[in-house]
C-alpha cells in the first residue's frame, strides 16, 4: 500500500490543473513535446476515482477534451 501512495503522490505532483506533465510532456519528440495525453489523465483519475480522493479540479480538463460526440481529443496542447 506505501509503494501506491507513493506513485499516487507523485502523480499529484505531475498535475498541473490542465494534464499530466511527464518526461514526454517535457523532454519529448517534437510531437509530445508540450503536449498533454488525455489518456494519462484518465488512467491518474481512475484510482483516484476508486478511492473517493478526487475533486472536480482533476477531472475538468478530461470533460473539456470530450468531443461533441462523445468520444476524446487526444494530444492537447495548453491552449
Amino acid at each position: 500500500m506505501l509503494g501506491a501512495q507513493h506513485e499516487m503522490d507523485s502523480l499529484a505532483l505531475m498535475f498541473d490543473g490542465r494534464g499530466l506533465v511527464d518526461e514526454s510532456y517535457k523532454d519529448g519528440s517534437g510531437s509530445e513535446h508540450g503536449i498533454y495525453q488525455t489518456y494519462k489523465l484518465a488512467l491518474y483519475l481512475y484510482p483516484l476515482r476508486a478511492t473517493g480522493t478526487y475533486c472536480y479540479r482533476e477531472e475538468h480538463p478530461l470533460f473539456r477534451s470530450q468531443g461533441p460526440d462523445g468520444g476524446f481529443h487526444t494530444g492537447n496542447d495548453q491552449t
